[in-house]
């Protein structure tokens, strides 16, 4: 009887043909510019934005115990990934270049490991498409180049992949003790480690039904036991001090009305097809769901059955738990983690997939299902070198401070409505956060005469109408400078007005 976890031989599905010259180079010709751009767009140094600014603030301004607790700007983040990044700070200096080399690394290596892992478990063209998915994604080249936690999800989720994959011909005790290892580094520094440990656990569990011995039953029940350990840990100091109603507020719209049941369904399966088109965007990636579909099939029938079971229930706990509201299952970055999984299933399912769909379509049609599975990834490489020459639309935080200390003087003191602020005027003693004390006009000699106020919203009429407010206060507006979605003012005032 053929082991469905446990390949003895070579096969077609082992041994795929992928290593052979031509489609080894074809893949490093992937491979090649998808590091490239990460590089690029590392290099050009955008400006930090939102969310990575709160993580910013908590990982200059905290020890490694500060970690632990409730974080400024309701930030969220592994503590010993915050710690990492700190101490990368201590060596290289506070740059944004230093806030986000670990990023930058774990990209460029997730997509190095993708690459391997796809050629050595997809046919040749297959692995091609899959590699292609990861190199050009616009969403894993922003995770790139940000300080957050996203690209180390990726390459913990990547590594629950592979781990397994390597070792499908090993023993029991030493699978066990291989993830045994892994678990720590994934529940730790990834908050979706759990999801991929008990995608884990659930994926081992049919070779301890198979073998049936108490040897091996004991070693999956320690691994257990190892994971529900780390994860009370993980729960007990560090998901629940993070906890805020800002977080809350912030994913209360992704979840499921369950007041009204009958609409889980649809929102299940339109989740789930935001998920994928998050990972090839700006649009249609939703499709490539269909040929995921026939790639956990395929899988499921031949001997990868385990690492279909590791991906969908890795998966599926992230949607129980929007179930209970404790996780966001949608096409945002907190679903990155279940990408290399579902890239596989996505390059598996290329070849049954368009079988099935030849015996639909007839054959000046046949060509359909190959336009439509191809075309989210044809534009995700056009929008990636798009974005090479026209940059993402961020707030242009870095071009704004800049602006600032090239014309601010002595003794001048500088406000802003938002936190990107708080890290590049951070050594600035005259910089407070606080905007509605700081535009207070002043009333004594004392107080400060010219006051910097830099302004982030979306449209330039809701800048304004900040300005304003300040303005009716009876300060004066000596400069007025725009920026993308920022706005800095000049703003002066005289004693006894």
């Amino acid at each position: 009887m053929t082991n469905p976890n446990l390949p003895a031989t070579p096969s077609p599905e082992t041994d795929t043909g992928a290593k052979t010259p031509f489609f080894d180079l074809a893949t490093r010709w992937i491979v090649i510019p998808g590091l490239l751009l990460r590089l690029w767009h590392y290099g050009r140094n955008p400006s930090m934005w939102h969310d990575e600014a709160a993580a910013t603030v908590n990982i200059l301004n905290r020890s490694f115990t500060g970690f632990f607790g409730h974080l400024t700007h309701s930030a969220t983040g592994s503590p010993l990934l915050f710690a990492l990044v700190h101490c990368v700070v201590v060596v290289f200096g506070d740059s944004t270049y230093s806030l986000r080399l670990v990023s930058l690394l774990a990209s460029c290596t997730g997509l190095v490991l993708m690459a391997r892992l796809c050629r050595s478990l997809l046919e040749p063209a297959d692995a091609i498409f899959a590699v292609a998915m990861v190199a050009f994604s616009d969403r894993l080249l922003w995770h790139a180049v940000e300080a957050r936690h996203y690209s180390t999800d990726f390459l913990i989720g990547l590594l629950a992949v592979l781990l397994f994959a390597r070792t499908m011909a090993s023993s029991p005790g030493r699978r066990f003790a291989v993830f045994a290892i892994y678990a720590p580094f994934a529940i730790l520094f990834s908050y979706p480690g759990i999801f991929l440990c008990a995608g884990v656990m659930m994926a081992l569990l049919p070779r301890a039904w198979r073998d049936w011995n108490a040897r091996t039953w004991a070693a999956w029940f320690a691994l257990g036991a190892w994971v529900a350990a780390l994860f009370a840990f993980f729960y007990l100091f560090m998901v629940r001090p993070q906890h805020s109603p800002d977080i809350d507020e912030a994913w209360v719209k992704l979840f499921p009305d369950l007041h009204k049941p009958w609409t889980v369904p649809f929102w299940f399966v339109g989740s789930t097809f935001s998920i994928f088109d998050y990972y090839v965007r700006p649009w249609l990636g939703g499709i490539l769901l269909l040929p995921a579909i026939a790639g956990a099939v395929h899988w499921w029938k031949g001997e990868k059955r385990g690492l279909v079971i590791l991906t969908l229930v890795a998966m599926g706990c992230a949607a129980c738990a929007a179930l209970i509201k404790s996780y966001p299952y949608t096409g945002a970055r907190t679903m990155v983690y279940c990408m290399p999984g579902l890239v596989l299933l996505t390059g598996a399912g290329l070849g049954p997939f368009f079988r099935w769909t030849r015996r639909i379509f007839p054959d000046l049609f046949s060509v359909i299902p190959v336009i439509a599975i191809a075309a989210p990834v044809i534009i995700s490489v056009f929008f990636a070198v798009w974005t090479v020459f026209v940059p993402w639309k961020r707030a242009d935080t870095k071009g704004a401070s800049a602006y600032v200390f090239a014309h601010m003087q002595a003794g001048d003191a500088i406000t802003t409505n938002s936190y990107e602020y708080e890290y590049y005027f951070r050594k600035v003693p005259s910089f407070t956060p606080d905007i509605a004390n700081a535009t207070q006009f002043p009333t004594d000699n004392s107080s400060p005469r010219r006051l910097w106020m830099v302004l982030n919203a979306a449209t330039a009429d809701d800048r304004n109408k900040i300005a304003n407010l300040v303005l009716s206060r009876g300060w004066h507006a000596e400069d007025e400078h725009e920026f993308q979605n920022a706005s800095v003012y000049l703003l002066s005032s005289k004693p006894g007005n």
